[in-house]
């Protein structure tokens, strides 16, 4: 694992688009050092996967995860999270500031209407 670009190169259709685009700690191809075990992690897993990044935790997403966003992909890449899902801010709002504070954080019986392809779809997580 030399860098985030190559690891993002070899990443499948997002890796690539991935590269130039800005997060908030600058370009992807000059991001921390400290991110390039996750993103290799989520490239390589191959299971629907993001890394929110940031203060507006601006998220960047291997191709299993794209089809979760249906319309809103490819607009999504690089945009502020709850921009993308404002319908989940309620749910998962206070759970992600805790883990951006530094807590774990498991959610239990976790449902999420999500709004995709022009109608909502329940997703559940038990």
């Amino acid at each position: 694992m030399a860098s985030v670009s190559s690891a993002l190169r070899d990443g499948g259709g997002m890796g690539a688009p991935m590269i130039g685009l800005q997060h908030p700690s600058g370009r992807m191809s000059n991001a921390p050092p400290a991110l390039l075990p996750l993103v290799w992690v989520m490239i390589n897993l191959r299971k629907p996967m993001f890394i929110a990044c940031g203060a507006n935790r601006t998220p960047i997403y291997d191709d299993t995860y794209a089809p979760m966003l249906g319309e809103r992909h490819p607009a999504a890449l690089g945009h502020p999270f709850f921009e993308t899902w404002p319908e989940v801010r309620d749910e998962v709002g206070a759970q992600k500031d805790r883990v951006y504070a530094g807590e774990s954080v498991h959610m239990d019986d976790l449902h999420l209407t999500l709004h995709r392809n022009g109608y909502p779809r329940l997703y559940c997580a038990h």
